[in-house]
This record gives structure tokens, sequence and C-alpha cells, in this order.
């Protein structure tokens, strides 16, 4: 079940402040701040929470980066 969907890193810290979530995917480069500085503070509100990183390179590509406990 998808439970938020923002491109706004400040949305995405207020839900997670309320709300316990299994897994987040994340894009690394975001609009205000990057995917590793929202990964600290996702895990700083959310130890257990899973984190995957997508990101589509220069090349057309898609990278999956999982980060898990």
């Amino acid at each position: 079940e998808v439970v938020l969907k923002t491109d706004d890193s400040r949305t995405a810290i207020d839900h997670l402040r309320t709300y316990p979530v299994d897994l987040v995917i994340l894009d690394i480069e975001l609009p205000g701040a990057d995917g590793f500085t929202l990964l600290k503070r996702i895990k700083s509100l959310q130890e257990k929470t899973r984190v995957l990183f997508l990101w589509i390179g220069p090349y057309i590509s898609i990278h999956f980066l999982s980060l898990n406990p």
C-alpha cells in the first residue's frame, strides 16, 4: 500500500514523524536536498525503515541501491 507520494522532503519527514513505514523508495536527486541527506533524517526517525534508492542516470539506465539494516 502506498501511503505517501511526494517530491518534497519536508512533507516526507513530517509524515515519517507520525506514521511508521516499512519501506521508503527514494530518488538520489531531489529538489532542495539530496537523497543521502534525507536518508540520514529518515534513519534518525525510523531506524528500521528500509530504503530503496532509485536513480535514472544520464544514459537512461535505472540503478537500484538498497540500504537495509
